[in-house]
């Protein structure tokens, strides 16, 4: 057993299955900017929704001081 024997039989399939994890990893971390991205606008239009029906409530009041 030598010390190259855990490596694929072809070099060319090693650099195949790193440009795969790669790109599946960029798709992943994409997908979650993404995610958060739009969970950070339905909070800004939840906070511009309540500011709009009920400025006047302790909880958008809040909201607003925080906002400003």
């Amino acid at each position: 057993m030598g010390p190259c024997d855990d490596l694929p039989a072809k070099p060319e399939l090693l650099h195949w299955g790193t440009m795969r994890r790669a790109r599946r990893d960029l798709v992943t971390r994409l997908c979650r900017a993404s995610v958060n991205s739009a969970i950070k606008e339905h909070g800004v239009m939840c906070r511009l929704t309540a500011t709009a029906f009920d400025e006047n409530d302790p909880s958008v009041r809040t909201l607003i001081t925080i906002l400003n």
